[in-house]
């Protein structure tokens, strides 16, 4: 049965959506999670432990590929648990353990692991252990400060997520850029999601452990590899030499500007006193790949461009950008162009889409659509 048929039975929930309109994830309902559960236990798929979940691990064990445990156990459980899953290539840990360090030891064991999932588990410090599991796809842990450069020996890693719940996670600074080290060098390296709540830059020398608020604008700092295809910026200081840089990415097709100031030069002044002022004028040559935009809650004033900047774009979304004075209305001559949304906060936004909507109709383009939400 395929999902959408679940979903229209209500068995499943559509949680989250990509910008395309394809689903991201799925939420479902108890009584088909329980079935799915003893399901998976039969058909020697995924053995869940806790939460209403069989306790006891099966007699035979050699069969065990992926497991799951909601439930705190002691360091005598785990090392039960991990002897009899040697074999393992899934391991999920949804609580925590008394004794970490422990548990990394006896985790680098699992020489077979491709999805490990210890966010529950909190470190102050990246555990090495695990950089001996590299057959690893998947990595969420979390920690309390930064990654070593020996991070790179996880050379099939594929999603590398990292919460920080206290303390500050550490970026190293190097020639004058900055990039997680070893991150640059993990060639399979497609999703990287870093959560915390204070970040600093560690300087060599004098400014060692200096926070990055000194040093002014962070973003201008960092690294982006071409490959890039979607990225999100919240809460960020976003100069024009930013923008452009990030314009010339060759591959960027998803761009969400959330919460950032738009400033024209680095500036003390435009840091610490936001109030409308950005300015963003588009280049030609940038943005050739994009097809969706999304400008949320910026200070922008004035946007600058017209159909030849972005060639591709499909999707434009503006929400909470009440200063902006309108929407260039050249963009609505892009060919590719199909939707724009505009909430009614963005006054003026809105009205410039009307003014683009009306003209697309003019000239029979009937399938293009303006959402004011």
């Amino acid at each position: 049965m395929h999902l959408k048929a679940l979903v229209d039975r209500n068995l499943i929930f559509v949680r989250q959506q990509e910008t395309n309109g394809n689903v991201k994830s799925y939420s479902i309902h108890d009584l088909l999670r329980d079935l799915c559960v003893r399901k998976a236990h039969e058909e020697k798929f995924l053995f869940v432990h806790g939460w209403t979940a069989p306790g006891n691990l099966p007699i035979n064990t050699s069969y065990l590929r992926r497991v799951c445990t909601h439930e705190p156990f002691s360091v005598e459980d785990a090392y039960k648990l991990i002897e009899q899953i040697r074999v393992a290539r899934s391991l999920l840990l949804f609580n925590g353990i008394e004794k970490r360090a422990v548990l990394y030891a006896m985790v680098s064991e699992l020489r077979l692991l491709r999805v490990l999932d210890i966010l529950r588990v909190i470190s102050i410090e990246f555990p090495e252990e695990i950089l001996q599991l590299v057959n690893l796809r998947y990595l969420a842990l979390t920690i309390g400060r930064g990654f070593p450069s020996s991070i790179s020996r996880l050379c099939n890693l594929q999603t590398l997520i990292a919460h920080q719940d206290y303390g500050e996670i550490v970026i190293p600074h190097r020639q004058g850029s900055l990039i997680v080290p070893g991150i640059l060098d993990m060639p399979e390296l497609r999703h990287i999601k870093l959560k915390g709540s204070k970040t600093y830059v560690e300087y060599h020398g004098e400014d060692k452990n200096r926070s990055f608020r000194d040093e002014g604008n962070l973003l201008s700092s960092l690294i982006f590899p071409p490959s890039l295809k979607k990225l999100t910026l919240w809460n960020c200081s976003i100069l024009d030499h930013d923008m452009h840089e990030i314009g010339k990415l060759p591959n960027l097709q998803i761009l969400k500007l959330l919460h950032c100031n738009m400033q024209r030069v680095d500036s003390e002044f435009y840091r610490y006193y936001d109030f409308p002022s950005g300015k963003w004028v588009v280049e030609d040559g940038e943005f050739c790949q994009l097809q969706f935009l999304l400008m949320e809650d910026l200070n922008l004033v004035t946007w600058v461009a017209d159909d030849t900047h972005f060639p591709r774009l499909e999707h434009l979304v503006i929400r909470r950008c009440g200063d902006l004075k309108e929407i260039p209305l050249a963009i609505g001559d892009i060919p590719t162009l199909k939707v724009i949304e505009v909430d009614g906060y963005s006054l003026f936004a809105a009205f410039s889409a009307m003014i683009i909507l009306l003209a697309q109709l003019d000239i029979g383009n009937d399938d293009f659509q303006v959402r004011i939400l």
